[in-house]
């Protein structure tokens, strides 16, 4: 699977520009010379395959999806040709991190899903409230 997981993760890292000009919307995207209805195809595909081999490898781990990318865009920006390879980096270190320490400090090994929601859930909704404001 790790293969696998590579290609696909490899292959979405190198449409980071077209990812920015889809961003901006569908018109955006036309004018910038992207076939858009073949792109959401593929994306939405490609995006559902490297999830999928994800999950079946580590289980689900919903909130360092969620939590990560956006604590990146608070901090760096929108680009997405460093949003996604700092997202994959940042969210490995991040369980990591909270494996290593929920063995060091509790002695025992718990499910890092149950650590991440405990932590992450109040982090997000922190980070979207954080957007909010920024908005208005």
């Amino acid at each position: 699977m790790i293969p696998f997981l590579l290609v696909l993760i490899s292959y979405l890292s190198c449409q980071g520009q077209a990812l920015n000009w889809y961003y901006f919307g569908h018109n955006s995207a036309q004018l910038a010379g992207l076939d858009v209805h073949k792109f959401h195809k593929k994306m939405l595909l490609l995006c559902a395959l490297s999830v999928g081999a994800a999950v079946s490898m580590a289980g689900s781990i919903a909130f360092v999806g969620l939590l990560v990318p956006h604590l990146l865009r608070n901090f760096f920006g929108f680009d997405n040709r460093f949003i996604l390879p700092a997202s994959a980096l940042l969210g490995a270190c991040l369980l990591l991190w909270v494996e290593l320490l929920s063995n060091w400090l509790l002695g025992i090994s718990l499910p890092v899903s149950m650590i991440t929601a405990t932590l992450g859930g109040p982090i997000f909704l922190y980070s979207i409230a954080r957007m909010g404001r920024a908005v208005r």
